[in-house]
């Protein structure tokens, strides 16, 4: 279906989009060792890029002259290979001052369209202990995973009016459409995982949601426009533990809907890019006195929310009989343990949330666990 998986493009995604600054092109030292003896780059330069993490593979600056190109340029006006819409974006290139101005005007008539806009990303891995890409078989699986928790979400997401442009980036005509489409794809999705075993769940770890005009192309894949790189950087980005962030714009249209008359907004301050804003994670009335965090996804006779749920998410073991006691007794599962769940500061501090969290006081026993691959595990 055109998704593309596996450590080249997660390697190259983190290159590009997270790390390369300054208009430099920059590839891993693999992709270096494939080209520096090619001819084409015999007169380039290649840099190592300074501005790494600690403990990141080096990655390299191209400089130098590189070429020559000797690929032929295709005319604007080629239509061969294009679809109609896209051949008046092309004839910009050539178009006068004064046609260009009648170009864009009829450009923005038929294309630009006022949207809301829901974007998502899922983990493909889940609570797997896979945790690499490298296999074909994981790869497959990952992908059938996600094909099947799609066909799951598709009607809750298509319910309010949704278009899937793509599988994680929705539209709708209405900001509200998309707030209630959000909030019924997670309470879908907690259904589904309640069904799973824990290796087979798949976590969505934020929506995001902005309203705004977008230039959208029928049959292309052009739907380009602030509330496309909005909602990325709020649900895929900054959202976590299934959080909704919408904009300022998207939360004066939801608070005038009545179907969203039992949500709380709270006021969220992140900076991403260098650049500060101020968003809402959107949660309803009833609970509201939770801290964050996504709810249990096992039944429960005493439901585990908020931190605790986090908690036990997060591979620690939160049991309900000693929950309702207000007493936890916390140790990380084997499969987490080599993932940042370790150390004693970050058990405390978790410790200490989860009393925060109950409202009252909370005891909490910590446990330590060996990295032995046979030590038991705690049920």
């Amino acid at each position: 279906d055109g998704d593309l998986l596996g450590k080249a493009l997660t390697g190259a995604y983190f290159i590009g989009e997270d790390l390369v600054k300054g208009g430099h092109v920059l590839v891993s030292k693999a992709v270096k060792k494939k080209v520096e003896h090619d001819y084409f780059f015999r007169n380039a330069t290649f840099s190592e890029y300074t501005e790494l993490m600690p403990d990141s593979e080096p990655c390299y600056t191209i400089g130098g002259s590189p070429g020559p190109f000797f690929a032929e340029l295709v005319p604007t006006a080629d239509s061969r290979y294009l679809c109609a819409p896209l051949l008046a974006l092309c004839g910009r290139h050539q178009a006068s001052p004064s046609d260009l101005e009648v170009m864009d005007q009829r450009i923005y008539r038929q294309h630009i369209v006022q949207r809301a806009v829901l974007m998502f990303a899922l983990d493909l891995l889940g609570d797997s202990e896979t945790g690499c890409l490298d296999s074909v078989g994981v790869l497959l699986e990952v992908m059938a995973r996600k094909r099947r928790t799609m066909e799951y979400l598709q009607p809750a997401l298509e319910g309010p009016g949704g278009v899937g442009l793509e599988d994680m980036l929705w539209t709708f005509e209405q900001p509200a459409d998309a707030v209630l489409a959000a909030l019924a794809a997670r309470s879908k999705l907690r259904e589904l995982n309640a069904q799973q075993e824990r290796a087979h769940r798949i976590h969505i770890h934020g929506y995001g949601v902005h309203c705004g005009q977008l230039l959208c192309i029928e049959g292309t894949d052009i739907h380009w426009g602030d509330p496309v790189n909005t909602a990325s950087k709020l649900g895929q980005d900054t959202a976590t533990d299934e959080e909704l962030l919408i904009t300022p714009e998207v939360k004066e249209a939801a608070q005038q809907d009545s179907r969203l008359a039992d949500c709380i907004y709270e006021e969220r301050c992140f900076s991403k890019s260098g650049v500060d804003f101020v968003c809402y994670c959107v949660k309803p009335q009833k609970a509201a006195h939770q801290s964050e965090g996504v709810d249990d996804l096992r039944p429960s006779v005493v439901p585990l929310t908020g931190v605790a749920a986090r908690l036990s998410r997060a591979g620690f073991a939160v049991p309900e009989t000693e929950a309702s006691q207000q007493t936890a007794e916390l140790m990380p599962q084997l499969g987490f343990v080599g993932r940042g769940y370790h150390g004693k500061e970050i058990r405390v501090r978790a410790a200490e949330r989860l009393a925060i969290a109950t409202d009252s006081e909370c005891t909490v026993r910590l446990r330590y666990q060996t990295m032995a691959k046979n030590a038991p595990t705690k049920k």
